[in-house]
């Protein structure tokens, strides 16, 4: 039978600590939390970045995803206002096809505008 007489081991085995130890690990610890904290921060200022990324990223998908469905997109397009054919009506007219877009009675102010041009022509012609 073998024995360990005279042989030397290492145990991991709990050992008081020292008023000075017992000081140094505070240090330590306290400068841990502070890291940690600073970690923390950094991790959620990195998140709210992400989040603000990925909701523009969404937006821009659902964006796209609308004008696929649709095969149309909202742009700005040059309209006129213009009286109908029977002028008691304005009319707002896409200059590109020439679809009424929006219309609109004339107001009373409006039609006697019409009328005091129109005698204000006939009197230049005069």
């Amino acid at each position: 039978m073998e024995t360990n007489e005279g042989c030397t081991e290492t145990r991991l085995l709990t050992c008081k600590l020292s008023d000075a130890e017992v000081a140094h690990r505070a240090d330590e610890l306290a400068r841990e939390v502070a890291k940690l904290s600073v970690l923390e921060d950094e991790k959620k200022h990195v998140a709210k970045e992400f989040a603000a990324s990925i909701g523009e990223v969404e937006a821009g998908v659902r964006l796209l995803a609308c004008q696929v469905r649709d095969h149309a997109e909202d742009r700005g397009v040059a309209c006129t206002w213009q009286r109908d054919d029977t002028g008691k009506f304005l009319e707002l007219v896409r200059q590109d096809t020439g679809e009424v877009v929006s219309s609109r009675a004339l107001t009373p102010a409006e039609m006697q505008g019409k009328l005091f041009q129109v005698r204000t022509d006939k009197e230049q012609a005069q």
